[in-house]
């Protein structure tokens, strides 16, 4: 792994599917992906994973071998086991949102290489109503992401309640257009900034469903109430009838 060569020196795009920005890059950029075990580009040279190369799917057109896979652990405190520019591009794809601390791997990220790419659900698609269970979004997913005016990224805390109460869910469906976050970044133009929302309460809840699905927010707290009751009432005969 040699220090960042000029092969990657080029501005980034601002929106461009991640598939057609890597065939941009030349053959020499040493690209590495962050979690690419279960699912990866077919470009990365290198991979970091907590699954180990026995453990991936390879995929036609791999260009990563058993000697280029590093089995680590991202969270972990500490440096990763690569130096300081040891890549051109990095890809951290669905991986951010399942992971307990996704700030140390965004840190990670700046100093491993000068720029790259991350991509996440968007909150919207971790909000909404899943039509095949009763958890909204990824049942797995620690966090729910946004991406600020000023180009930051904010991880809220997925809280029980939105599981709980379907009245703090998207009721409608998410566009496929408004389903992730995808967000190129470089650390000297546009270095990746974030940061966490770890105390969430109802209104949090209710003002994003107001605000994604132009309603009011009353008509949001009328049905998270009315929800409220009845779950009250629902539990209070089930503790009578266990007394019994």
């Amino acid at each position: 792994m040699d220090a960042t060569s000029s092969s990657c020196r080029s501005l980034l795009p601002a929106t461009m599917p991640i598939g057609e920005f890597l065939l941009t890059l030349p053959q020499s950029a040493v690209v590495c992906e962050i979690g690419g075990g279960s699912s990866r580009k077919s470009r990365a040279d290198w991979v970091i994973d907590i699954w180990t190369y026995d453990q991936a799917t390879l995929q036609p057109g791999d260009r990563v071998s058993a000697d280029r896979w590093i089995v680590h652990n991202v969270c972990t405190p500490g440096p990763w086991p690569v130096p300081d520019n040891a890549f051109d591009f990095t890809i951290c794809s669905h991986l951010l949102e399942d992971i307990h601390d996704p700030f140390h791997v965004l840190s990670e990220l700046m100093r491993v290489s000068p720029r790259g790419y991350v991509e996440t659900p968007s909150r919207a698609w971790e909000s909404a109503r899943n039509p095949y269970g009763r958890v909204p979004g990824g049942a797995h997913h620690h966090w729910m992401v946004e991406h600020d005016a000023d180009d930051t990224l904010v991880f809220t805390f997925k809280h029980g309640l939105l599981t709980e109460f379907t009245s703090f869910q998207i009721h409608r469906r998410v566009p496929l257009s408004e389903n992730l976050i995808s967000l190129y970044w470089d650390r000297h133009i546009s270095p990746l900034r974030a940061r966490a929302r770890l105390r969430v309460q109802e209104d949090d809840f209710v003002r994003f469903r107001a605000s994604y699905e132009g309603m009011p927010e009353a008509q949001v707290w009328r049905q998270f109430r009315r929800e409220f009751l009845l779950k009250r009432v629902i539990y209070k005969a089930l503790r009578t009838c266990r007394l019994r």
